[in-house]
């Protein structure tokens, strides 16, 4: 729990947490029923041993205050919690976090957007939100992506026939390109997850604990383990470059987080608080940096892998292959993978559709965003909001599923309140200052369903690319035994 709360800190949620909140000597009810009632949402964590009797009391009081109040109660299965948690009965209609497989900035997201949204709404919906095609699980997707790797492997069984293994060898070269930049793909894609990992388990915390007002006040605990955690993904990422022989500009990001490894230590054996923030300055800027460019790089050769050519030569390898006496099994465990392969190669491209049309959106809100002071300036966004509303509208046609529709919503709120606020401008200062400000909170509304939808489609480009790495393992096993023989 302590984990979670430190992450949704590091997001700007501010909460009551026990643990932090008591004293010794604190009246322990009457601080939790002060807690409870500050709060417009919950949430209701679940470990192995499930709720113990202090926390059915909570939820008794949390489940009424949903009812009357409207609050929001949001479960949240943490690692170490058995495959069916126990929950409560009335847990059922109100949508889960699972963390069962880690604590991750996705479910982290997760969480923040529900206490975003606040309060339920007046009427409670009559059925729960079902996720896309593409995020849930037990899609059926894991069933293609192990007929696409038994095809290789019956492949390399069948080449004891010598027209099959002629046959093969004509395609060697479409073989040969599509598993150099899956491999490709493979290291780009584990340099973005560890810069990831940096990013939310390190970064967030090292800059909020360098705003701490003087040096007495940094935990100095938590950033010295931050300062190990920094240094066990460089050293990872030092092992990885060795063994996979990593381009110079690649050797060059991993020795540059080296020297910035150095600096946080350096920082933490003196408790300075002038180079912890300089040092947490220095690891964002370099995170802002890399990320991007691995994720661009990474998208990049997504978009130059071209299954057409491997379809066309495994499809002429099974017209051969009908030819020839084998089996209705054999031919079917081939036939069926380069039809799995086919599946794969639609979802992908309409995968890294989705991406760069929402890449684009997200871009374009944080920009104006980022271009606005803390005072609102309403006819600045009023200028811009016309061409982002246009983008938002092209990616969310025709997606009908509940995460478009919220960005559809804070889409519409914003457009009511630059409408408000023009129809109000002369109704005096007080009311365009309050228009102002709901049009800065609506914009902020929009920015981050916005983000929460291309962190969604980004999610499920990257599940695309474990799906070609793992199609990747047997392609590259093939083309190694057909260079052995060619060599004997």
């Amino acid at each position: 729990m302590r984990v979670v709360a430190k992450a949704l800190r590091a997001e700007g949620v501010t909460y009551w947490f026990d643990a932090e909140e008591l004293t010794a000597g604190d009246l322990v009810v009457e601080e939790l029923e002060r807690g409870l009632a500050s709060c417009d949402s919950a949430a209701l964590f679940v470990a192995g041993s499930g709720l113990g009797p202090w926390e059915v009391l909570e939820y008794y009081v949390l489940l009424s205050d949903a009812v009357e109040q409207r609050k929001r109660i949001i479960p949240i299965i943490l690692p170490g919690a058995p495959a069916k948690p126990a929950l409560p009965k009335f847990t059922q209609v109100f949508r889960r976090v699972d963390m069962r497989a880690g604590v991750t900035r996705e479910k982290i997201q997760e969480i923040v957007a529900g206490i975003r949204e606040g309060r339920l709404p007046d009427r409670l919906p009559d059925r729960l939100p079902v996720e896309p095609e593409g995020l849930r699980s037990g899609s059926g997707h894991g069933d293609d992506v192990e007929a696409a790797r038994r095809v290789f492997l019956s492949l390399d069984e069948l080449r004891g026939d010598p027209e099959i293994d002629s046959e093969i060898r004509r395609a060697i070269d479409a073989l040969r390109g599509i598993s150099g930049m899956v491999g490709a793909l493979r290291q780009y894609k584990t340099l973005h997850d560890s810069l990831h990992d940096l990013q939310f388990q390190s970064l967030d915390f090292l800059l909020r604990e360098a705003r701490s007002a003087e040096t007495s006040a940094v935990r100095w605990s938590d950033v010295e383990a931050s300062e190990g955690h920094v240094f066990d993904r460089l050293t990872w990422l030092q092992e990885f470059s060795t063994n996979e022989q990593l381009s110079d500009t690649e050797q060059e990001w991993i020795n540059e987080l080296g020297l910035i490894h150095c600096d946080l230590r350096s920082a933490c054996e003196d408790r300075s608080l002038d180079a912890l923030a300089r040092t947490a300055r220095e690891l964002k800027r370099y995170l802002a940096t890399r990320m991007p460019m691995v994720n661009h790089e990474l998208v990049k050769i997504a978009h130059d892998v071209e299954l057409a050519a491997i379809l066309a030569a495994l499809d002429r390898v099974v017209m051969s292959m009908q030819a020839r006496n084998l089996t209705e099994t054999q031919l079917d465990r081939v036939r069926s993978g380069v039809e799995s392969i086919r599946r794969l190669d639609e979802r992908v491209k309409r995968g890294i559709s989705d991406h760069d049309r929402w890449q684009v959106v997200d871009q374009k809100a944080r920009l104006i965003a980022d271009t606005l002071d803390e005072r609102i300036d309403a006819d600045y966004l009023a200028r811009r909001w016309p061409e982002l509303e246009g983008r938002i509208e092209q990616a969310t046609a025709g997606a009908p599923d509940p995460y478009t529709e919220r960005v559809r919503h804070t889409a519409v709120r914003m457009r009511d309140a630059l409408s408000n606020q023009e129809s109000s401008a002369s109704a005096g200062s007080v009311a365009v200052s309050l228009d102002q400000a709901q049009i800065g909170q609506r914009y902020r509304e929009c920015v981050h369903a916005v983000g929460q939808q291309f962190l969604r489609v980004d999610k499920r480009l990257h599940k695309l690319f474990d799906e070609l790495t793992d199609v990747g393992g047997p392609l590259r096993t093939l083309l190694d035994n057909l260079d052995d023989r060619s060599a004997e």
